[in-house]
């Protein structure tokens, strides 16, 4: 990681702006690197993102930084927050940066792994808080659509409720024509719908990619299998995904048989084909969502309860999962100092998201440390 590289050839740990302290790498694309920062008098850690490449004209760095201006407007709990922007001091070259909310949890993508599936319940919320703060995005005169949803860009926080979604990276997001109602398609291409493979996008297209994630979360599969290909044939690529999205998908019921004729309804709605098919935007789709969710808390217990045997296998056992234990005994190390409080929040809220049944033991004592008290 190029900033890192710099910092540590430093005698020193200078604070970036005199402010942010260079903690951990966290990641890095091709226009940008994030780092977990501290701040220097607050001691909270913050994730920051630098932009690509240096010495830009002030104008293309006035475009770079339209994500944080769009998250400014966007102030939603399940959409990342940003608190501050500027440019890197000169001997870094002229790099722009902002400043963002850390989660400790990391990606929809890193919580889904090695888990067949995840509980209908879960699966539905999940994709209702993903809905929730597109909605906000959709609502705005022009809206504004994200065009790179997908689990990498949606991270994962242990809140006092259980699971919480953050949509992040509106790097690609555009306020659309108003007079159109669509813009240019970007983004990756396997959560793309169909007309953004021939360079349109929307709101619709937005809840396409919501309804190929959470087809994801109920099944452990995309909906539009396709073979291995290469990176060097995108046209290809293109092709094919444009092939396999004219057929609808199987019905999610098809594979995990938790899932009922409503939840198949509202799934393969938003991945019609057909645009004019699907939930206009977020707003609808969310809609949909929380009537679902509503039917699902009146029901019975011995029905709304029932779950797959893929979903069964993923279900929390009663010994912690390895990697889950050492992060909490990491974490309880951690508390036995004020000084260190932040750390021990950090593996705890990670501990909980690796292993659910952690949350029930440990849950009041997350919530105890957030606040500053170590019993």
């Amino acid at each position: 990681m190029w900033l890192l590289e710099e910092m540590l050839r430093a005698p020193e740990a200078t604070p970036i702006r005199d402010t942010y302290i260079l903690d951990a790498p966290l990641g890095a694309g091709a226009f940008a690197e994030v780092y977990r920062v501290r701040h220097k008098f607050l001691k909270r850690r913050l994730a920051m993102k630098v932009l690509r490449p240096e010495d830009m004209p002030e104008t293309q760095l006035e475009a770079l930084f339209s994500e944080p201006c769009l998250l400014f407007e966007l102030d939603h709990p399940h959409i990342i927050r940003v608190f501050d922007a500027g440019l890197l001091e000169p001997q870094y070259g002229r790099r722009g940066y902002f400043i963002m909310e850390y989660v400790a949890g990391g990606s929809l993508r890193h919580y889904l792994r090695g888990k067949p599936c995840l509980p209908l319940t879960e699966a539905v919320t999940l994709a209702r808080q993903i809905c929730d703060g597109m909605a906000l995005a959709h609502r705005q005169q022009p809206p504004i659509i994200h065009r790179d949803l997908k689990p990498e860009n949606i991270l994962i926080r242990h809140g006092e409720d259980g699971l919480c979604a953050k949509i992040g990276d509106f790097g690609l997001a555009q306020s659309v024509n108003a007079m159109t109602r669509w813009t240019l398609a970007a983004g990756t291409l396997d959560y793309k719908p169909p007309e953004a493979l021939y360079n349109v996008d929307s709101a619709a297209g937005d809840v396409f990619a919501i309804g190929m994630i959470l087809y994801e979360m109920l099944t452990g599969v995309l909906p539009f299998p396709l073979e291995s290909i290469g990176n060097n044939e995108l046209e290809r690529r293109k092709n094919l995904l444009g092939t396999a999205r004219e057929q609808p998908p199987q019905a999610p019921s098809q594979v995990n048989l938790a899932v009922d004729d409503e939840l198949d309804r509202i799934v393969l709605k938003a991945l019609a084909f057909n645009p004019t098919d699907r939930y206009p935007s977020a707003v609808e789709f969310l809609e949909a969502l929380r009537h679902y969710e509503q039917q699902l808390q009146e029901m019975p217990v011995s029905e709304s309860g029932s779950v797959p045997a893929a979903a069964a296998s993923s279900a929390p056992s009663s010994q912690p999962v390895p990697e889950a234990q050492r992060c909490v005994d990491q974490a309880l190390e951690y508390a036995r100092q004020a000084a260190t409080l932040p750390q021990a929040i950090e593996y705890l809220e990670k501990a909980m998201i690796l292993d659910a049944s952690l949350r029930p033991r440990y849950a009041k004592r997350l919530g105890q440390w957030k606040m500053g008290i170590v019993l």
